[in-house]
């Protein structure tokens, strides 16, 4: 769930060990007809395609983060920053129970630098989401470690390109000491991300957080994201 990476994104370039985010967020507006239309369409599909995780990573997407705040656990496929249909969100995101709970549909800056224009989603449910790095660690006992990220100004200060991150860049930068380390690395690009929850939401579909769903016990004791 990028969203709420935006908020705190844009005012710091920087997350906190754990989303500093309400559970009770500020009703939104209601849905306009646009929005109800693609919401019905939207949610029908992704609940038939993707109800359990096993079949976003079949279709591509693939774990990037730790539980947060919203009880989210998101699922990433970088193709689709500029989402081409609804039945292709940027991203997936599930409950520890591998529950389908909602997804991120969004645009690229560079392509749409005056605002979103998706889908008929009206503009103000969406955040800005700046540039960076993500990657997850693979470690000696058979696990990875999610949600660590980098800024895109340090690439760019070792004069790396952080729109195609490699796991030899990561070793340029003393993340990892090895490329045999990197389960994965992409670029978040610069975009327009809007949340859109599939379970209902008295907040409103497009709120950053679900007053519905509770987090795990255990959320928090892995940070959601977290810069290295």
């Amino acid at each position: 769930m990028i969203r709420t990476s935006a908020l705190l994104l844009c005012a710091a370039l920087a997350f906190a060990p754990t989303f500093a985010l309400a559970q009770t967020p500020q009703p939104q507006a209601p849905l306009t007809a646009a929005e109800s239309a693609f919401y019905a369409a939207a949610s029908s599909t992704l609940l038939k395609l993707y109800r359990r995780p096993a079949a976003a990573i079949k279709a591509g997407w693939y774990r990037y983060n730790n539980e947060d705040r919203t009880g989210a656990i998101s699922y990433i496929n970088p193709k689709y920053f500029e989402t081409p249909d609804p039945q292709h969100p940027q991203q997936l995101w599930y409950d520890v129970h591998g529950r389908l709970l909602g997804g991120d549909f969004s645009q690229t800056y560079a392509a749409h630098p005056n605002g979103p224009t998706l889908f008929g989603i009206s503009p103000e449910r969406f955040g800005e989401v700046p540039l960076h790095i993500h990657y997850g660690i693979k470690h000696a006992n058979g696990t990875i470690e999610y949600g660590v990220y980098v800024d895109a100004a340090e690439f760019t200060a070792a004069g790396l390109n952080p729109l195609k991150p490699t796991p030899a860049d990561l070793v340029k930068l003393h993340k990892v000491t090895s490329v045999a380390d990197v389960a994965f690395v992409f670029a978040n690009l610069h975009n327009w991300d809007a949340t859109m929850w599939l379970i209902p939401n008295p907040a409103g579909q497009f709120a950053d957080a679900n007053p519905n769903i509770h987090p795990s016990p255990d959320q928090g004791k892995a940070p959601s994201e977290r810069k290295t």
